[in-house]
């Protein structure tokens, strides 16, 4: 016997997958607002050693 939630389509490995696939996409993201903030940090150590 199926349990419900497969019958409406939804598996345990479906399930895995999308959790898989919205873990990547959320640390993509951060990852992308740390180099973003490493890279204004960057910008502003450099202006500070060029003494503005």
């Amino acid at each position: 016997m199926k349990r419900s939630s497969e019958n409406a389509g939804h598996t345990d490995e479906g399930r895995v997958e999308w959790a898989n696939a919205n873990f990547l996409q959320e640390l993509a993201y951060s990852m992308s607002q740390l180099l973003a903030r490493g890279e204004h940090v960057a910008g502003a150590v450099r202006l500070m050693s060029d003494g503005r």
